[in-house]
């Protein structure tokens, strides 16, 4: 009996341990999950070992909450935004050691579902926030850091959300959003106006702007367009690439290199999208769906790709891979590579595959 309590003393302090959510190391026979397996995970090292990062300033964890957005803003890397499911929007400016939350009266709250995140690529004081409240979904702007927000922009439709934002870096107060409802719209004044693009027939799933100006929509059932002309003309490019997009980005050291993460696995594109192939990731195409993938600017052949709960890497440009399967129950819906540390990388997990937000 005295045996037995010993025993379950043990196991209750390592379940404290665990709720503390300060670190837990991947590959390490660690189970397969838990409710507080979630959050936000780091890696220093190029992907050898994985950190949980979920301190709460003042106490608490976010090792609970649903991840659908990161944000690093690239002038200050230690500045990094978390965008959570039902639980608001977070800020580390200790490089994810420790978090606080954005909150702003009604605008943004605790319980707020964070559905697109941009920030402005200068100005670290401003940026831009899609935001499903009780009355609906909006975007929402901050000229103070998240001191105050003001709404730019609500759609018509009552049960239609914001499901990308992005900012023109070569004009920062040039904006685009993609709405759920099919929209995509432009404001050339950082959303004091708005000008709609184009209405697409189905739900737009990612918004994304290529360096040379290029827009690229996923609508999320299937299909691809992109526009050279800033959105007055279009081209359906869905034959070229085939299959629902989870993920899209681009080659920051090489101008028309396109990551695309699908259904069907991970393809590249080395001509601004006019032909694709696949990679031979160590999985079937069909396996796992590619729902994240980064890029470090600071290490041109590495390529980081997330699917399930799987992290897959490759140093040589993906002639080879490596993976490590992670702990964990949930799903890879982000990943944001450091802009000045080299190896270091950050990942974010939701639940199951149906709560999946597109647009991250």
């Amino acid at each position: 009996m005295k045996q037995a309590l010993v025993i379950l003393a043990f196991v209750v302090l390592i379940i404290l341990a665990l709720g503390v959510g300060s670190a837990i190391f991947f590959g390490a026979g660690l189970g397969t999950g838990s409710g507080r397996d979630g959050g936000v995970f780091q890696t220093v090292d190029r992907g050898a070992t994985w950190v949980q990062k979920v301190k709460v300033a003042g106490g608490g964890s976010l090792a609970g909450v649903e991840a659908t957005h990161l944000a690093i803003f690239p002038k200050l890397p230690q500045t990094i935004y978390l965008g959570t499911l039902g639980h608001g929007l977070w800020r580390s400016t200790s490089s994810a050691e420790e978090w606080t939350p954005v909150v702003s009266g009604q605008a943004l709250t605790n319980r707020t579902e964070i559905t697109a995140l941009a920030l402005d690529p200068v100005n670290p004081a401003l940026f831009y926030v899609g935001a499903r409240l009780e009355r609906g979904g909006e975007l929402e702007r901050t000229t103070d850091g998240g001191a105050t927000f003001e709404t730019v922009f609500i759609p018509a439709r009552t049960n239609a959300t914001i499901v990308g934002v992005v900012v023109d870096p070569s004009r920062p107060e040039r904006i685009y959003i993609g709405t759920s409802d099919g929209g995509t719209l432009v404001s050339e004044n950082r959303g004091t106006t708005w000008r709609a693009l184009r209405w697409f027939g189905a739900q737009v799933g990612l918004l994304r702007l290529a360096p040379d100006g290029t827009i690229w929509i996923a609508l999320k059932s299937s299909g691809l367009l992109r526009s050279k002309d800033r959105g007055n003309t279009w081209e359906d490019m869905s034959a070229k690439l085939g299959g629902a997009i989870r993920s899209f980005e681009f080659d920051p050291n090489r101008p028309g290199t396109i990551y695309a993460g699908t259904n069907q696995g991970l393809k590249r594109s080395t001509d601004s999208g006019n032909t694709w192939s696949y990679f031979n990731l160590i999985v079937p195409p069909q396996a796992l769906p590619i729902t994240a993938v980064a890029l470090p600017m600071s290490d041109p052949q590495t390529i980081y790709a997330g699917g399930g709960n799987f992290v897959f890497k490759s140093n040589d440009g993906g002639l080879t891979w490596q993976s490590v399967r992670l702990p964990t129950s949930r799903r890879i819906v982000a990943l944001i590579a450091d802009p000045i540390h080299s190896g270091t990388i950050f990942l974010g997990l939701a639940r199951g595959e149906g709560r999946l937000l597109f647009g991250s």
